[in-house]
């Protein structure tokens, strides 16, 4: 179906295919009435005559017309249409001849030619003119038989052909009287035709209406969406642009410390007198300074794999707990004397010696959020690690006394690139601790009040397995 015949609910069938199937019924409908009449007419003019050569053939006619009848099952109606009115010719021709110039057959050539406009379609005007022209080439070929005597004609007396003559004209005036009918039945059908083709029209254009609205509306829709698109992916371009610039800052910062750090030491060495506490301290600061850098490296390669739609491999081991956290919280206890910020440690007796799960990608986990408070904490301020266990959960709590973060702003905190414009920074360590704390079957919270610092909790399982 077309989209306008799915508007309508019903299937539309052009003008041409309506005006076939209306000529298919009315060459039906000639046949039927004519082979009756042909039969008829043959009985009364046999009653009349008692002529042999009126009955028979008009039987051979009426086996012609529903001849003629059959053939339209073929839905040719173009042939059946020539076909019909060969028959008539043939009718005319021949009763012409038989009955006479008196019995006046000629007039059924008005009915034969007015008929033609009905047996075929507007548009086949060949048709139409060689079966209008049949008619008058039959009345001419008995006019001319009429003069020159070419057949003779059954004597009939004076009031058999009076007889003959009313009975054909009243067959040629009921004749007519059907082809008014049929002009009559084909002009009302035209118009309710032409009236529920105004009510479809109306109901259509409503409809397509409609729908133009509501696809106008779609496409204001998908224009704001497309434009909300392109405003998303102008913002992701200046956040990884941004990234690559704050990337190149976070990393220089460890490697200028680290340089710094190393030249001191050698200048120390090169001295006469260094103390060991000094040469430990410069040490410490070196290391620390490296563990920074390589987690902001490690930052940026499991983002690019995770961007890259790689799994990161998890590898499980069992180590001791505490032992661990005193030496990943030293790395940045150093950066925290630098900074003159104080942390504060606190592990809960209860919390196991062992514990059994992916050791570098906690130390990730840590890291990021140690230093992520580390970044947000002025001078002179407080950062708190708290470790405990509960119910078969490995809890990490860390508190800072920083900037904190804007209740709009967190659902956001934990997507890639989002920072806080107040320190600055890449962006991916949240975001990183979320899927690496997600990959460990654990869960990170995070509450904060602006201006007073923020708080995030991690658990993880206390002993994993690697999956089969």
């Amino acid at each position: 179906m077309t989209d306008v015949e799915s508007i309508i609910g019903k299937p539309i069938t052009s003008p041409l295919e309506e005006e076939g199937k209306q000529r298919w019924h009315i060459v039906r409908l000639i046949c039927g009435f004519t082979s009756v009449l042909v039969v008829l007419y043959g009985l009364l003019f046999f009653m009349v005559s008692r002529e042999l050569l009126i009955l028979v053939p008009a039987f051979i006619f009426c086996v012609m017309f529903l001849g003629v009848m059959r053939l339209t099952a073929r839905e040719n109606y173009r042939l059946t249409g020539f076909l019909l009115q060969l028959v008539f010719c043939s009718v005319m021709i021949y009763y012409g001849i038989v009955l006479g110039n008196t019995a006046q057959v000629q007039y059924l050539s008005i009915f034969m030619i007015s008929i033609s406009a009905l047996l075929f379609r507007p548009d086949d005007k060949r048709f139409i003119y060689a079966s209008a022209l049949l008619p008058v080439i039959c009345l001419g070929m008995l006019e001319l038989n009429y003069n020159l005597g070419w057949f003779p004609s059954v004597v009939f007396t004076y009031r058999q052909d009076q007889v003959f003559r009313w009975l054909i004209l009243f067959v040629v005036i009921l004749l007519n009287f059907l082809l008014l009918s049929l002009h009559q039945t084909k002009l009302v059908g035209l118009l309710r035709k032409s009236r529920e083709l105004y009510f479809q029209l109306n109901i259509t254009n409503q409809q397509l209406r409609l729908q133009a609205e509501q696809l106008e509306h779609q496409v204001l829709l998908r224009t704001e969406e497309l434009n909300r698109l392109v405003q998303q992916l102008q913002g992701a371009n200046r956040l990884k642009t941004a990234f690559l610039q704050e990337n190149n800052h976070e990393v220089r910062n460890p490697v200028n410390s680290i340089l710094g750090f190393t030249d001191r030491l050698i200048r120390h060495k090169r001295k006469p007198f260094i103390s060991e506490q000094e040469e430990l301290e410069l040490l410490e600061c070196i290391y620390s300074s490296s563990q920074h850098l390589r987690n902001i490296v490690s930052n940026v390669l499991d983002y690019s794999r995770l961007e890259a739609g790689k799994d990161i491999r998890l590898s499980y081991e069992t180590f001791p707990c505490k032992e661990w956290l005193e030496q990943s919280v030293f790395v940045y206890e150093v950066m925290a004397r630098e900074r003159k910020v104080k942390i504060h440690r606190r592990i809960d007796d209860s919390l196991p010696d062992l514990i059994t799960t992916d050791k570098t990608r906690l130390t990730q986990i840590l890291f990021n959020l140690v230093g992520n408070a580390m970044k947000f904490t002025p001078r002179h301020k407080n950062i708190y690690i708290h470790c405990w266990q509960e119910e078969g959960w490995f809890m990490i709590k860390i508190r800072d006394e920083g900037v904190g973060i804007a209740a709009k702003n967190l659902e956001s905190i934990f997507n890639d690139y989002e920072t806080n414009d107040y320190a600055g920074g890449v962006g991916l360590g949240l975001g990183i601790v979320k899927k690496l704390t997600q990959l460990l079957n654990g869960q990170v919270e995070v509450s904060s009040v602006e201006g007073e610092g923020s708080m995030f909790k991690i658990s993880i399982p206390m002993n994993q397995r690697a999956p089969e």
